[in-house]
């Protein structure tokens, strides 16, 4: 079916009752200021790419909450993850600006709440051809086959997570 965020192409849906239900349960212990923080930091990570990457990213975010059983709150105030925050917003998320205003993130949270699956399970990134993107499998501990690129974007998830995706993904 469609996605709600405006152009936004088709992508393949989690099937998983548990892992869209999950998902929801998720966004349900998001607060608005949660939600502000999560559309700050997709604009720093990848606000400037399509939909489509942005889409991947959060993507990412809800991924990696779930095997974590962490809220999302957690997982993007990690100034020790994420690069944006540490050098763009001097440690805290909350200091990040959206400068991509026409960027649809609302539109796009919904559409993985509702349990789009471009990403097929990743729960991290990198950006394609940064001095870190060659060491996604041996630094990172990238599984084999999970590298999915997006616009300038890939993303991925590590050997140690393949058991609880696979539970995700069925």
């Amino acid at each position: 079916g469609r996605f709600f965020a405006k152009g936004l192409k088709p992508t393949e849906k989690l099937t998983n009752k548990t892992a869209i239900t999950n998902r929801e349960t998720l966004l349900a212990g998001m607060d608005d200021k949660t939600k502000t923080q999560l559309y700050k930091l997709t604009d720093a990570e990848v606000g400037s790419y399509s939909p489509e990457s942005q889409q991947g990213f959060m993507e990412t975010v809800f991924n990696r909450a779930a095997i974590k059983g962490k809220p999302i709150k957690k997982i993007v105030e990690d100034s020790g993850y994420y690069q944006s925050i540490r050098v763009g917003g001097d440690g805290n998320v909350d200091n990040l600006e959206i400068t991509n205003t026409q960027n649809d993130y609302s539109g796009i949270l919904n559409s993985v709440v509702a349990g789009s699956n471009r990403t097929r399970g990743a729960t991290h990134n990198l950006l394609l051809g940064s001095k870190d993107g060659d060491k996604w499998n041996t630094t990172y501990q990238g599984a084999k086959g999970t590298k999915v690129p997006i616009d300038r974007e890939f993303y991925y998830s590590k050997t140690n997570e393949q058991e609880d995706i696979n539970e995700l993904l069925r």
